[in-house]
């Protein structure tokens, strides 16, 4: 729950996400050691990759701060979903 809370922290601080619909924060699959959550918010199609990297970034160092107050010495990895409704420019 803590984790989820500062998922969802990071993503309503930043003034690009759209507050309808919310941001969402939810554990979508469990591994051995491992806990798979998904944050997902929406923002206006220019800001997209700009708002990604800086959401996830900010998700990121979230998480870690509450698993470090944990103390269970557990680190958050970050991946990023290919977006089914994202269209690629083919630009490198």
């Amino acid at each position: 729950a803590a984790v989820r809370k500062s998922m969802l922290a990071a993503a309503t601080k930043d003034k690009r996400v759209l507050s309808q619909p919310e941001p969402m924060a939810f554990v979508s699959g469990f591994g051995a050691t491992t806990v798979t959550l998904e944050l997902r918010v929406w923002v206006p199609t220019p800001e997209y990759r700009a708002a990604v990297r800086d959401i996830t970034e900010a998700a990121k160092a979230g998480v870690n701060k509450v698993l470090a107050a944990a103390g269970d010495g557990g680190t958050a990895e970050v991946s990023e979903n290919k977006d089914p409704h994202a269209t690629e420019s083919g630009a490198a």
